[in-house]
């Protein structure tokens, strides 16, 4: 079992028990992701401090209490005064785009007191983030080890350095030539990936923090996800490309159901009243706002598709803003959208709890934007994906898992990405109704057994020999 595995590990390294500090970017995919890492480090008798800004550490106190990891130290340090940023915004969370340069520039000039957590608790190693990129210089100062913790699979870092390091993202001769881009998917990721060179530029940062890191970067993957492109990481950057796994929370099934807050309850009570993989769980992430055209398309898909499902949206919030969320959610679904899937759907502002829904036996397929931390969630309970890639590195995930992996399906697009609800309806049915959805749902649980065996220890105590040779 995992427990005892750990157990031996712990009995071989006794010698071995560094004090680690965890930074993580101020986004809750990074700060989730860290925090599994930290769980299984934990475990394995290290001690683990968390450091990021009060209002995250606020979230996430209670819940490590609640799973038995009040061993998790945390520590916290505040964001500089910026000009252009509210002061209640210390996370990506509710923030609107066009504050995201902010954000960065105020963890950016956070140098100054992390120098001064860093002092204080004098750990072995800090994990750390892409940003800063400052990070690695700092530690080695102090006489501190890093390791580069990228939340992005590997297939999508090694397509961006390659684009910063030799112009091109696919050179003829890597594994990349298998990750087939539209034209304006490659359109979206130039502007982006050269938005981000002028952004760093700005703030005198490099955008290739993974030059900057001692000789070790670590990935949230499993090798027989990402094998060939950890790889090519490797040989691109020169530095050890390891995975630690997906990290998916760990819980057991019945009893995690049993012991959900009330809020969360709520939605495990309407699953239960459906048939077994009937539901679609859709989502886009907890950082992309839908245009009022997209979630017009994306309503009339799922109503289209005559599936039952439970709907996320993420609604931009103004400061000052009263307005009820029934109401506001009224006006940006299509006119009596609300009333008319009652019976079907369920329409929820912001948050919902995912994993509990994906894993719940009722869930039978998932509408995703394709982000890393919720297809790593979706591939650990195994659930086949309806995949609608929105931005950034999503077009890459989506290839990768599709594509490569063939667990799901993709929503057919028009020439310049847009979507129609008819593409929509009849890529939900492709995964939910037939033979074709049964195949995928078997191709998807047996991948989550795969990983789950590599998720259980095998590659954090890879890196746990690593972190004793450094």
């Amino acid at each position: 079992s995992a427990e005892q595995h750990i157990k031996k590990t712990m009995e071989e390294r006794k010698s071995f028990l560094p004090h680690v500090l965890m930074l993580p970017w101020l986004a809750l995919g990074h700060v989730i992701a860290q925090i599994e890492l930290a769980k299984r480090l934990a475990d394995r008798g290290l001690r683990v401090h968390l450091c990021s800004t009060p209002s995250i550490l606020s979230c996430v106190k209670q819940r490590l209490q609640q799973e038995g990891y009040s061993a998790i130290e945390t520590i916290d340090f505040r964001l500089p005064p910026t000009p252009g940023l509210p002061s209640h915004h210390e996370s990506t969370s509710s923030l609107p785009p066009h504050l995201m340069l902010h954000l960065k520039k105020a963890f950016h000039s956070c140098r100054p007191a992390l120098t001064d957590v860093l002092t204080t608790l004098k750990p072995d190693f800090i994990v750390h983030d892409a940003f800063p990129p400052w990070i690695p210089a700092l530690a080695a100062e102090l006489h501190i080890r890093s390791i580069q913790f990228i939340t992005f699979n590997a297939t999508a870092v090694s397509f961006y350095y390659s684009f910063f390091a030799k112009g091109t993202s696919t050179p003829s001769d890597s594994p990349l030539r298998a990750i087939k881009l539209q034209d304006y998917e490659s359109r979206c990721i130039d502007r982006f990936l050269r938005k981000e060179k002028a952004d760093m530029d700005a703030m005198g940062a490099s955008p290739r923090s993974v030059e900057t890191s001692e000789g070790i970067l670590i990935f949230k993957t499993t090798r027989s996800l990402e094998g060939k492109f950890l790889d090519y990481v490797q040989e691109l950057t020169g530095k050890e490309a390891m995975p630690v796994g997906i990290l998916a929370p760990q819980h057991h099934q019945d009893q995690y159901f049993s012991h959900l807050p009330s809020e969360e309850s709520a939605f495990v009570r309407w699953l239960e009243s459906r048939k077994r993989a009937s539901v679609v769980f859709v989502s886009f992430g907890s950082e992309y706002f839908m245009s009022g055209e997209e979630i017009t398309e994306i309503a009339l898909g799922l109503e289209m598709s005559e599936q039952s499902f439970i709907w996320v949206i993420r609604l931009a919030r103004e400061e000052g803003e009263e307005e009820e969320a029934a109401s506001k959610m009224e006006r940006v679904v299509p006119s009596g959208f609300l009333e008319r899937v009652k019976d079907k759907g369920m329409v929820v502002n912001g948050w919902a709890p995912q994993l509990a829904i994906l894993s719940h036996p009722s869930t039978g397929g998932f509408l995703t934007h394709c982000g890393w931390g919720s297809l790593c969630e979706g591939m650990g309970c195994g659930v086949p994906f309806i995949a609608l890639p929105l931005s950034i590195d999503q077009p890459i995930n989506a290839r990768l898992v599709v594509g490569e992996l063939g667990l799901g399906v993709e929503v057919e697009r028009g020439s310049n990405g847009e979507f129609r609800r008819e593409k929509v309806a009849e890529a939900v049915r492709r995964v939910m109704v037939g033979e074709e959805g049964e195949e995928l749902r078997k191709k998807a649980k047996d991948m989550a057994k795969r990983i789950k065996g590599e998720d259980h220890g095998g590659h954090v105590d890879e890196l746990l020999r690593v972190m004793e040779r450094m």
